[in-house]
């Protein structure tokens, strides 16, 4: 009735701490599949006979947790697949409150609560719970502090997330773009929501995460999620605005990263009391944490900007929305080779703003995409009039002429 799924890399200690705790589910209809993210020489052994429910181990090649996820939702025998992270603890009515709401509320979609577990809390952890950085749950809530039953299918996280097998297939499941564990679930999340699909929350179908955070590996998480955010970005432009804020970029570019982190820790080690001063002092710390979280996350997008088509540059010298959404949707072309959308970008965006010299050097690659190196020389040479400081056309320039 039930297919729990495990994309899993990596602590395998707490995956055998995780299947250990199924035996002792409420529920007993259900398979387990784990998919290792990894090819059939990653270590891993299982004992299938110390388990009371039926297990098998999957191995999905080293792709990421978009396409582990679907190679277990492929191989699922039931009508609901339930989604979960292998550093989770399951509370042992995980599987029966999924299966309640999907039986008697008629839910495609059901949301669970993951919460930290107990042994891994600290006070970073009140940061990230207020932040909402790692998990928004304070938006299931209503005003007078209640959770909510009915939330939109955007918020999606699979840490601990069922949904009914047809509709997962229907939308087309994961995107397997996405090669590490960030953007991909709030993908799914944005395709559900293109159906008009509700979504039930269910504070009581409770998986623990079990995942050590502290302020160094969060900002490398933070980098990290910011690389890939354009592919989420490349997916859907109309998000880019909010997701690649180009002021927030050129901000980022400026800043030492490990300056601000440091700038971050300077509060790290007080002790909070009950007090007005030490309430202040803390908002101040969670206020650092965030600035720098932001910062590291910008560098990640502005990594990934270099490992980009040379016409993603142009995304950190733009100032409006709309210029964002036509770079990224014009680079985007450009991997397609749509050159043709690619060129309409390209003049939208020297029309929209004909005095930015980053939209003609734009302009420039995208006729060196469609092979018009004439056409390629002149416009970097309209950048450069523009701005005669400018780097990037001047680079051009001079490997092509």
């Amino acid at each position: 009735m039930v297919s729990y799924v495990i994309p899993h890399l990596g602590r395998n200690y707490l995956l055998y701490e995780h299947l250990n705790e199924l035996n002792n589910q409420s529920f007993i209809g259900f398979e387990v599949i784990i998919v290792i993210d990894a090819d059939v020489s990653y270590p891993f052994a299982l004992a299938t006979e110390h388990y009371n429910y039926p297990v098998s181990v999957l191995f999905s090649g080293g792709s990421g947790p978009a396409t582990a996820r679907n190679i277990g939702a492929e191989a699922a025998a039931n009508d609901i697949i339930l989604f979960t992270g292998s550093d989770c603890i399951p509370h042992k009515d995980l599987i029966a409150r999924h299966y309640y709401y999907h039986a008697f509320t008629q839910a495609k979609i059901v949301q669970g609560y993951s919460p930290f577990h107990a042994d891994v809390v600290t006070e970073f952890y009140e940061f990230l719970e207020a932040s909402g950085l790692q998990a928004a749950w304070s938006n299931l809530k209503n005003a007078d502090g209640s959770w909510k039953a009915e939330i939109s299918s955007t918020f999606c996280l699979t840490t601990n997330y069922s949904v009914s097998k047809q509709l997962f297939q229907n939308v087309g499941g994961f995107n397997e773009t996405f090669k590490a564990a960030a953007w991909e679930d709030i993908q799914l999340g944005y395709k559900m929501s293109r159906r008009s699909e509700l979504a039930v929350f269910a504070p009581d179908a409770i998986n623990y995460h079990y995942h050590r955070y502290d302020l160094d590996s969060f900002t490398k998480r933070s980098r990290m999620e910011g690389y890939n955010r354009l592919t989420l970005c490349k997916l859907h432009p109309e998000m880019a605005w909010n997701m690649v804020n180009p002021f927030e970029l050129r901000a980022a570019k400026e800043i030492d990263e490990y300056e601000i982190l440091r700038w971050a820790k300077e509060l790290e080690l007080a002790t909070y009391k009950d007090t007005d001063v030490d309430k202040q002092l803390k908002h101040i710390y969670f206020s650092r944490i965030a600035e720098c979280c932001k910062i590291w996350s910008m560098k990640g997008v502005l990594d990934r900007i270099a490992d980009e088509h040379p016409a993603m540059q142009a995304l950190i010298h733009v100032h409006k929305a709309e210029q964002a959404i036509q770079i990224i949707s014009g680079t985007a072309a450009i991997d397609d080779k749509r050159y043709g959308y690619a060129s309409h970008c390209a003049q939208w965006f020297i029309t929209e703003a004909p005095d930015n010299w980053a939209a003609y050097s734009f302009c420039g690659e995208v006729e060196l995409a469609r092979g018009n190196k004439s056409d390629a020389v002149e416009a970097f040479r309209q950048s450069i009039a523009i701005n005669p400081g400018a780097v990037w056309p001047k680079t051009r320039i001079k490997e092509l002429v």
